[in-house]
């Protein structure tokens, strides 16, 4: 038998049909075999024992090629590993937004409204000061209340863009892409097919956060100039997002890197809506994502 099983593991084959000739009952161990291509395959081999007259005479051995079950539990854990990375991650990504917007109401409004304080404590104090004297505080008070404002919404449109809920998925892209237009000279050339075509709320915020996690990506790690999104309501009762820019182009180990929290994000939001993604680079002409999604044949099209 150690004719047909490497080397490397007649120990434990040794073991196995040594525990079987003692206990009398049925075992089994795994070996690993190289093929002419480089490629490892995997067995799992019972060995059972053989009575005669009630004694144990001879051992039988039969094994069974386990190679594609070993690829579905490497690809499982890894699947698990990434999945607890992707936790870790979004927990501290968690923890940074809350501190940043806890900073943001300390610094910004929690200035304004002291300051907003003091001057109306300053009124109070000091009721018999010329008109034109309360005229100018009241403007300096003015001005910072539209500034605190403003600071309010700024800060809820960062949590979640009202206009995703007020105008719905497509004008939510067109003025996210517009944003990042102005902010990082980046050209943006929209298109879309049915203006009027809206999705459920659950696959617009996905498809939206998607979408926002992409031009981060190509803000940080692109170079590009230029990028194109196409949105897509078919006919067929898909969503189709086609988003390309004319950058330094992500190569495939960067896709499949399990320290791509990002793109691997955006890859379980796709998952959970029952949809496809696919990230194409192409070195030094760019990168390509297409996000395919099922929507009902009764929401394409329609007005929200």
């Amino acid at each position: 038998v150690y004719n047909f099983v490497p080397s490397v593991f007649h120990r434990r084959a040794r073991e196995c049909f040594e525990n079987v000739l003692l206990s009398g009952k049925p075992r089994s161990y795994e070996i690993e075999k190289s093929t002419k291509d480089g490629e490892t395959q995997y067995f799992s081999v019972s060995v059972g024992p053989v009575y005669r007259g009630g004694e144990i005479t001879a051992l039988v051995s039969s094994s069974t090629d386990i190679t594609k079950q070993k690829r579905i539990e490497e690809k499982l854990k890894g699947s698990y590993v990434r999945l607890q990375s992707l936790a870790a991650r979004l927990q501290m990504i968690r923890e940074e937004e809350r501190a940043s917007v806890a900073r943001e109401i300390h610094d910004d409004l929690g200035q304004s409204l002291t300051a907003l304080k003091m001057d109306i404590s300053w009124m109070k104090n000091n009721l018999e000061m010329s008109e034109r004297a309360k005229e100018n505080k009241f403007d300096i008070m003015l001005d910072l209340i539209n500034s605190t404002i403003q600071t309010v919404k700024r800060i809820a449109t960062q949590l979640r863009p009202g206009i995703l809920d007020d105008l719905g998925l497509v004008s939510a892209i067109e003025w996210q892409a517009d944003e990042f237009q102005k902010r990082f000279r980046v050209k943006c050339n929209f298109i879309v097919n049915k203006k009027d075509g809206v999705v459920s709320d659950e696959i617009g915020i996905a498809v939206f956060r998607i979408f926002q996690e992409t031009l981060t990506n190509v803000a940080r790690h692109s170079g590009a100039t230029v990028v194109d999104i196409n949105l897509n309501f078919r006919d067929d009762g898909f969503f189709v997002m086609d988003i390309s820019d004319n950058g330094v182009g992500i190569d495939e180990e960067q896709v499949r890197s399990p320290q791509s929290f990002g793109l691997f994000g955006m890859r379980e939001r796709v998952n959970i809506l029952k949809g496809e993604m696919e990230i194409v680079g192409e070195h030094g002409k760019g990168t390509k994502v297409r996000v395919s999604i099922p929507v009902s044949k009764e929401e394409v099209g329609n007005n929200k």
